[in-house]
């Protein structure tokens, strides 16, 4: 993490395969000043990982290729990418799925429908921008 971050200087990795849920957030991201990249699963997103580290990922669970829960083992398992904030944001909301998220070392697990300010309060405490 940089220190002195400013929300110009942030990049964020949307992992989301449904289109509108990611045009959601990246609008949302984009009105807080963050620039935003897409991936729709998991292995998209390992691959834009590696390319080019974000500042901060938001990942839905439910996935093809890859869910959510692998991809945050992948990222959490490799040193270059273990410190990378990762919001879980998924239709996934039994305390089961919440509890498993935070253990595997989600920064945030934020269950869908999700309210916009939330997401965002979240996203910047990530980045300590609060």
């Amino acid at each position: 993490m940089v220190e002195n971050i400013t929300p110009d200087s942030v990049t964020i990795l949307i992992v989301e395969d449904d289109t509108v849920t990611q045009k959601t957030v990246a609008i949302l991201m984009a009105r807080a000043g963050f620039a935003s990249s897409f991936a729709s699963n998991g292995v998209e997103a390992l691959e834009k990982v590696v390319e080019n580290p974000p500042d901060l990922i938001i990942s839905d669970v439910m996935m093809p290729e890859m869910d959510g829960f692998t991809l945050l083992y992948a990222l959490r398992s490799n040193p270059q990418t273990a410190n990378i904030p990762i919001i879980l944001l998924t239709a996934r909301d039994s305390e089961v799925d919440i509890i498993d998220g935070i253990n595997m070392g989600a920064s945030d697990y934020i269950p869908k429908p999700f309210d916009p300010n939330t997401l965002l309060v979240s996203v910047k405490a990530r980045l300590n921008l609060n």
